[in-house]
């Protein structure tokens, strides 16, 4: 078994969605598939993308060109 709880990330994610600070995939799900793409690897992860309108402090920073969503 793993260590530690899975009841914390539970609880982040329902007060994400009750709050609707994020965007919503192409599909509609709450969570999107992000590929990230660096020199020499390649990855994907499911994520929450949160809307920069709710965290104006987000706005001194640019789109990351490594990201795409699926």
């Amino acid at each position: 078994s793993k260590a530690g709880s899975k009841q914390p990330f539970t609880a982040l994610q329902r007060e994400i969605e009750s709050l609707d600070i994020h965007k919503r995939s192409p599909e509609g799900s709450n969570i999107c598939r992000v590929k990230i793409t660096g020199i020499k690897k390649r990855a994907s992860i499911n994520c929450y993308i949160l809307l920069r309108t709710y965290f104006p402090e987000f706005s001194r920073f640019s789109a990351n060109k490594a990201l795409s969503i699926e």
